[in-house]
């Protein structure tokens, strides 16, 4: 048998496997910034939105006091629903479009989170992206 017809064979397999990972790292990505945002009154951390054909120019003003580090579970599924939509069109966008989250993120404007959390998480996709790439290639 050649490689192509090998190839061909576990190919399939092999990009569903990555595809998986993707979404799974996309998704703790998402909900790491999400689950990270400082909390006061708790609309900086509603007012995230994850869409795939452009990026939302939405704001609320609900709020969620959720845990640091935790999302509301609505939340969730809608990061959930964006992630599986983007591996077919392949953007993901997160926004958030209060006025002062740049304030939050880079001028240290809550003690939660002096030097910010969105560019830690960032730095550190691609450990998590490989480490889920290892998890499903096993």
């Amino acid at each position: 048998m050649s490689f192509e017809q090998d190839w061909k064979k576990i190919e399939p397999e092999i990009r569903d496997r990555l595809e998986k990972a993707c979404r799974a790292g996309m998704f703790q990505l998402c909900s790491s910034i999400i689950g990270g945002t400082p909390v006061d009154t708790g609309t900086a951390k509603r007012n995230w939105f994850v869409t795939t054909g452009s990026p939302s120019t939405k704001t609320t003003n609900q709020t969620d006091k959720s845990a640091k580090g935790q999302i509301a579970p609505e939340k969730a599924n809608q990061v959930s629903v964006a992630v599986e939509k983007s591996i077919d069109t392949g953007k993901l966008y997160l926004t958030n479009n209060l006025p002062y989250i740049y304030r939050l993120e880079f001028d240290g404007w809550s003690s939660q989170a002096r030097s910010g959390w969105i560019r830690k998480n960032v730095q550190e996709f691609n450990k998590l992206l490989a480490a889920q790439i290892r998890a499903v290639l096993k």
